[in-house]
């Protein structure tokens, strides 16, 4: 399983800062700041998840974001801890 140890490195396995902003609908800047902050608006999550199915990029969840963003990062997930399709 993906194992995501930063914002930064889940948004470049999304397709980048342009993809993501595209997307999410918001600019490229705002995507910028996420990574370098190493946060992402929980409003944001739900697109986040959708856009990870769409571009078949596996391991990213609600709990995947959320130990991204509050700093528990580096640990395997288990494919029951996804979302269902």
């Amino acid at each position: 399983m993906k194992k995501y140890t930063s914002v930064r490195g889940l948004i470049e396995t999304l397709g980048g800062q342009t993809a993501v902003s595209r997307e999410l609908g918001i600019s490229q800047s705002a995507v910028g700041n996420m990574a370098t902050r190493g946060k992402i608006a929980a409003k944001h999550w739900t697109a986040i998840i959708a856009m990870a199915k769409k571009e078949k990029v596996t391991g990213v969840s609600f709990k995947v974001i959320d130990e991204l963003v509050n700093g528990k990062t580096g640990r395997d997930h288990k494919e029951d801890e996804f979302l269902p399709a």
